[in-house]
């Protein structure tokens, strides 16, 4: 349900300017996150502006 009211409501006009970041198996009220699920976190968005980055053009 998520995934379809973000995919309803992002107009085609600004998606290119934002950074997609997968965050699928963890809940935004999650606040124990262990050492490695934060390093996981972290380098999943790294990973995601630099692919972004690489194409997007203002």
């Amino acid at each position: 349900m998520k995934d379809a009211h973000d995919s309803r409501y992002i107009s085609r006009k600004h998606e290119k300017n934002i950074i997609f970041i997968p965050t699928e198996g963890n809940l935004t009220t999650e606040f124990q996150l262990s050492d490695e699920k934060k390093l996981e976190l972290i380098d999943l968005g790294k990973k995601n502006a630099e692919k972004f980055f690489k194409s997007w053009c203002y």
